[in-house]
């Protein structure tokens, strides 16, 4: 099955169930770290639910994706533009936004550098790039690979092996990516997408929050969330 196809089909299960919950806690934490300003990409875009919620914060809302199917919804709310990032290069000019959303995107691509990159050189200096992954270091994922010997499956969606996930991050594996690409780290944070459902977790997670400074947080979060800002290139002459 090709990519276009398999996303299609992703999609089309989509349009007709009910996934909001999965997605909302994604995008509501999200909509916390995206500010304001001209133009809007949003890579990977789906039906175009992050349109509904910024529409009032820029003045343009730009949408990409591989699949026909989700860009047909989003394309009632944004510009619609069909692309596939393992392919090609995002279809837009040097400098052209001032915020790129992407949102469990990354984890897709065979080239994960090449998103970074791209999202770099489409934003303009100062621009805000919002990125959001599974965490592979979430306890449930450790867990399973240290008492059932099975590595973590990240993905929510049933198609395929994990959904299409090809790689998985840690924070300090995102970091590392996207300060070696000329962006500067301004905030982390951490989302699930399913409450608890064990005591245990519950009680770990209160304990977390105690020691945050520790980085234990990270372990009880399912999903990672970070805003970087494109740093502006300083030329010097001789």
């Amino acid at each position: 099955m090709r990519e276009n196809e398999f996303y299609n089909t992703i999609w089309k299960r989509k349009s007709t169930g009910n996934e909001m919950d999965i997605e909302e806690g994604r995008e509501t934490e999200a909509l916390k770290l995206i500010g304001k300003g001209d133009v809007l990409l949003d890579v990977g875009c789906g039906r175009g639910r992050i349109s509904d919620l910024v529409k009032d914060r820029f003045n343009q809302i730009i949408g990409l994706d591989i699949s026909l199917t989700g860009l047909s919804l989003a394309s009632k709310k944004m510009t619609a533009i069909q692309s596939n990032l393992n392919q090609a290069a995002i279809p837009l000019k040097d400098q052209s936004v001032d915020a790129v959303v992407c949102l469990d995107v990354i984890e897709h691509l065979f080239d994960p550098l090449h998103l970074v990159e791209e999202a770099g050189r489409v934003l303009k200096d100062n621009g805000e790039f919002i990125l959001s992954t599974p965490n592979t270091r979430f306890i449930g994922h450790i867990s399973n690979l240290l008492f059932r010997g099975t590595a973590p499956k990240t993905s929510m969606d049933i198609e395929g092996y994990d959904g299409g996930h090809l790689h998985y991050f840690t924070f300090a594996d995102l970091k590392e990516i996207l300060t070696k690409s000329n962006f500067s780290i301004v905030a982390e944070n951490g989302f699930s997408m399913r409450f608890y459902n064990s005591n245990k977790l519950r009680l770990f997670y209160l304990f977390s929050k105690l020691w945050e400074k520790e980085g234990l947080k990270e372990f009880f979060c399912q999903g990672l969330l970070i805003k970087a800002k494109k740093e502006k290139l300083h030329h010097y002459s001789s």
